[in-house]
């Protein structure tokens, strides 16, 4: 059975996800960091919530490289959020989490890089 979707967070530089025969690096988004407490539970908070989502309309097999990189983008939105409060949960809504992907992510998905494990 396997992971399907590992993904290896390394903070402010952003993430690294092998998906099917691919290698995704996502740059980070720019935050003022207050407290990193928890940024690495709501990333992964914030893929789990999308991906529950995604899985409600299609079977994982079905899930193709668009919606990965959105999975992803949401969860470290969510991570930054969390950055820019005292605490673990304050800073993470999902309005928090939508105004960051309005503000950079199309930055985001265009630093997104892309490579094939061959």
């Amino acid at each position: 059975m396997g992971v399907r979707l590992p993904v290896i967070s390394d903070g402010e530089k952003g993430l690294l996800s092998p998906y099917d025969d691919r290698i995704i690096r996502q740059p980070a988004f720019r935050m003022s960091v207050i407290d990193p407490s928890g940024a690495g539970d709501a990333l992964r908070a914030g893929i789990l919530f999308k991906l529950s989502e995604l899985l409600q309309r299609k079977r994982f097999e079905r899930v193709y490289l668009e919606d990965v990189l959105g999975l992803l983008m949401y969860g470290q939105a969510a991570g930054a959020a969390c950055v820019e409060e005292i605490g673990t949960t304050p800073g993470v809504t999902s309005e928090r989490v939508r105004k960051l992907i309005e503000e950079q992510g199309e930055r985001i998905l265009s630093e997104t890089s892309i490579e094939g494990l061959r």
